[in-house]
């Protein structure tokens, strides 16, 4: 798909800089009534659902943005449907955030 693809070079384009090269290691992301946490061999970062900002459903790609302007991505190809689709519904359960299907302007500023 052409749009998948121009999203793909520019997200991997933007995420080759230096200050980027522990982004892409194994990550777990837990999703529990307190928030959403990541966690990699590296650090865990912890988010309260009142940090949750937007949510964006792209192309089956999900990008959650936080009150700190952090992104969490969760690849279409990383989760299979169903399980995304109850990450994205739990998120919205617990912060009444509607969800935007455009891609955030943030990624690409």
């Amino acid at each position: 798909m052409m749009v998948s693809d121009f999203y793909k070079v520019n997200i991997k384009k933007l995420y080759s800089l230096k200050i980027y090269d522990n982004y892409f290691c194994n990550t777990t992301i837990v999703v529990n009534d307190e928030g959403i946490a990541t966690l990699t061999n590296i650090c865990e970062v912890y988010y309260k659902w009142n940090a949750l900002k937007k949510i964006y459903v792209v192309d089956g790609n999900v990008f959650i943005e936080t009150f700190m302007r952090d992104f969490i991505f969760l690849a279409r190809d990383s989760l299979n449907e169903i399980l995304c689709k109850e990450i994205v519904d739990k998120i919205k359960t617990n912060t009444g955030i509607q969800v935007t299907t455009m891609m955030p302007s943030i990624i690409f500023a």
